[in-house]
């Protein structure tokens, strides 16, 4: 990701030279380059005869140095084209990675909705487990209740037959003492 902003940095450095080059004066490095070539074409004009044209008042020299900076725009111009395609692959290549992080997100919202439908699900169960508990607890409670009742009877029953039973044993004593 930084390389790509580095390259967009670089290529605006390079669109401001560019301009720059275009913009600029010619410097001293440049005249006497100028010069040299100006030499060589004064002595080719020489040679050739010419035109008495009111429009041929060009010199060699101003064309040398316009040419000069023509060839530098040029080879700029190639550069910011050749920065250009390399911007464009960066850019595919990043629309191509977008594409595969939505595609990526889009698959973790389907998994985590199954998730939380999947929650949902358990927590409906924990509720009806709890519910069932609940419900389990409190028929506990109440079969509790009714055998601790079951055998208070139980044991009001035990003692009324075992009462009785005392009451039959003791009778037939007292009843044999009496006939006696």
């Amino acid at each position: 990701m930084s390389n790509e902003i580095e390259r967009l940095l670089d290529f605006r450095k390079l669109h401001e030279g560019i301009f720059r080059e275009i913009n600029r004066a010619p410097s001293a490095q440049d005249g006497a380059r100028e010069s040299a070539q100006a030499s060589v074409q004064e002595g080719a004009l020489l040679a050739e005869p010419q035109d008495n044209e009111p429009g041929s008042t060009v010199k060699p020299r101003d064309m040398s140095r316009y040419l000069a900076r023509v060839e530098s725009v040029a080879r700029m111009l190639e550069q910011t084209k050749t920065h250009a395609r390399e911007m464009e692959i960066a850019v595919d290549h990043l629309q191509q990675r977008e594409m595969e992080l939505e595609s990526s997100l889009n698959e973790a919202a389907y998994r985590n909705s199954q998730l939380e439908e999947s929650f949902a699900a358990e927590r409906n169960r924990a509720a009806r487990a709890q519910s069932m508990a609940a419900e389990a607890a409190r028929r506990i409670q109440e079969l509790e209740a009714a055998l601790a009742e079951a055998n208070a009877r139980a044991d009001a029953l035990t003692s009324a037959i075992e009462k009785a039973f005392s009451d039959i044993v003791d009778k037939p004593s007292s009843g044999a003492a009496a006939a006696a």
